[in-house]
């Protein structure tokens, strides 16, 4: 059985690396999350106790608070304080800040883990973050004065990555300087900040920031990440005081500018906490989501944001509401029209880039100049990788789908596709174009780059599916003379049931399709017939061979009506289409790579 005795050296060598004196004594409680409740550990058998509550509601995690009491009581500003109560200034770089209260960090009980611990909000209610990077002057694009600004041109992630190789001068290093928040003089060791190695945030005296901006981001991650609020009293260019926002709690901090009246220093460090530690914290604002978390979601366009809410329980603790992830993804994907403008500008080297690392692929870029002396303007890009076209020609049939989908990003576009069917009936790709939209011109230019890639090295006969869009049949004919083409029967039933009204005529068109023998085709057209005349003459004017089954050339062993491939595909990356038009390329190109 697992005593108080033990629990209580467990957590004092955890905490203070030494085992306690034999009359050094503690007080222990539990908060109880579904009550918010404390209940105090008197001996082993509220200690068992505990453990049988814990288990009936399948909680796998218990929080035990240890206060020491030790033979005398110093206040908190004696120099000489006995080993249980360790100064955080001492702590090293990667530990964990110490507290009045020692916490053990968790007990496992041994039940399932598939419940989670749910702690409510002891504090104020949770605020709408609905301006959230308004909130305090501190947010990561707020509070930038003139002497500031010229260092917060980079981004957030560039400012604190060079905050670990910032070169200051050995003067600063170690020097003897006037606090006026200690009213006292002593030597300091000065030292820039650098993350841990293990992504932690770790405060100490004496750190050195590249300016006011970054002390505060800095700071916010560290509110985050030991799970408290902030209350902040000075905050403007020549100071920063701030408090941890529970009442009574100790934990306090300062810093201000040093000779150059730019790089900002912590003066002052109170690194003892006498609160708990929050699962709900208005420090995590939707904008402080979006910057932690940029890079995941950036590469994961299509990530849900139940699991963007599950890693950051995992890795602060934290359950945020829908609405605030909900926001930081927004935020991170919603690009400014100067990127997409930019994108474009960045597709000649794109390309040049591509065929350089993929040999044998086929990049295009095609600009136009609308007036004598203008400057270039993008029209159409053609991408199509070397093993797409090795794919196709050794692992392919003759059949290829075509279609194009509107871009939903900042400026109007259309993406056009060719897909074709690999030996296991699945979709794979061959090539994407963007251009300005669906025309005979733009379908031709496609289509004529497809063959020069394509086409010239496959002597098979190809089979084209289409929509039978505005210039994609003749286009076809031009380019590829010795293909044949089909056409998507879904949409030739729509038309169908937009000229001649009723549901009748297209069930009999679409049951005639997919016959694959001449007899029960035209017992469905007899039926068509009788329905309704008209439409049997419509259908009977458009070639068998382009949308009748058994009338299909047998060269192509493909039984698909339809263009559903091409529609897959869309589907498929409809999350990229309001991308910047370079990111959106590269996107797809690393999901077929996939």
């Amino acid at each position: 059985m697992y005593t108080m005795a033990q629990l209580w050296a467990d957590v004092y060598m955890c905490c203070c690396c030494t085992f306690p004196e034999p009359s050094e004594g503690f007080k222990a409680k539990v908060r109880l999350p579904w009550c918010a409740e404390f209940k105090l550990l008197k001996d082993d058998k509220d200690l068992q106790v505990i453990f049988k509550m814990f288990t009936e509601r399948k909680l796998s995690t218990i929080r035990v608070d240890f206060e020491l009491q030790p033979f005398a009581n110093l206040p908190l500003e004696a120099k000489d304080v006995p080993h249980a109560h360790m100064d955080s200034s001492s702590s090293s770089t990667n530990g964990t800040p110490s507290r009045t209260e020692v916490s053990a960090d968790f007990l496992q009980i041994s039940i399932d883990d598939d419940e989670e611990e749910y702690v409510p909000y002891s504090g104020s209610g949770w605020k709408a973050d609905a301006n959230d990077e308004n909130d305090s002057v501190d947010d990561e694009v707020a509070g930038k004065d003139k002497d500031i600004a010229e260092s917060d041109n980079n981004s957030t992630d560039e400012q604190l990555s060079n905050a670990t190789s910032f070169q200051f001068d050995e003067e600063f290093m170690e020097v003897a300087d006037n606090d006026e928040e200690e009213g006292q003089s002593r030597p300091r060791r000065r030292r820039p900040f650098r993350v841990t190695n293990d992504g932690r945030v770790a405060l100490e005296f004496g750190q050195l920031f590249h300016n006011l901006h970054q002390f505060r981001i800095v700071l916010r991650d560290f509110a985050v990440q030991e799970g408290f609020e902030l209350k902040r009293v000075k905050n403007d260019k020549e100071r920063y005081t701030a408090f941890c926002a529970y009442e009574g709690c100790t934990w306090r901090i300062h810093a201000s500018p040093v000779e150059d009246r730019r790089t900002f220093m912590i003066k002052t460090l109170q690194n003892r906490h006498s609160c708990q530690k929050l699962q709900k914290n208005h420090e995590a604002t939707a904008v402080w989501v979006a910057r932690r978390f940029k890079c995941l979601i950036e590469q994961n366009p299509e990530i849900k944001v139940k699991f963007l809410g599950r890693e950051i329980q995992r890795i602060y603790g934290l359950t945020l509401p829908s609405y605030t992830l909900y926001r930081a993804k927004n935020r991170v994907l919603q690009k400014t029209e100067k990127e997409h403008s930019e994108s474009f500008d960045k597709l000649y080297n794109y390309g040049y880039i591509v065929r350089q690392r993929n040999p044998g692929s086929m990049t295009l870029l095609k600009t136009i100049t609308p007036d004598l002396g203008a400057p270039s303007r993008f029209q159409r890009f053609f991408l199509s990788l070397q093993a797409q076209k090795d794919g196709y020609i050794f692992g392919c049939r003759p059949f290829i789908g075509l279609d194009g989908c509107h871009l939903k990003g900042k400026y109007p576009g259309v993406l056009l596709s060719a897909i074709a069917v690999d030996a296991n009936s699945g979709v794979f790709p061959i090539a994407i174009c963007i251009c300005e939209g669906e025309s005979k011109d733009s379908w031709g230019w496609f289509l004529q780059q497809l063959y020069c890639h394509i086409g010239l090295d496959d002597n098979r006969r190809v089979t084209f599916m289409s929509d039978c869009q505005k210039g994609v049949i003749d286009a076809i004919e031009r380019f590829w003379p010795r293909s044949n083409t089909r056409h998507c029967v879904r949409h030739i039933t729509a038309n169908l049931q937009a000229k001649y009204k009723g549901q009748l005529s297209a069930v009999y068109v679409w049951n005639a399709a997919n016959k694959s023998n001449k007899s029960d085709f035209l017992a469905e057209m007899e039926n068509l017939k009788e329905a309704n005349i008209d439409a049997y003459n419509y259908m009977m004017n458009i070639p068998l061979k382009h949308w009748a089954l058994y009338a299909f050339d047998a060269y192509v062993k493909s039984e698909h009506t339809t263009n559903n491939i091409t529609e897959s595909f869309n589907g498929w990356i409809d999350n990229y289409r309001e991308l910047p038009t370079l990111s959106m390329m590269e996107s797809i190109r690393r999901k077929l790579m996939k």
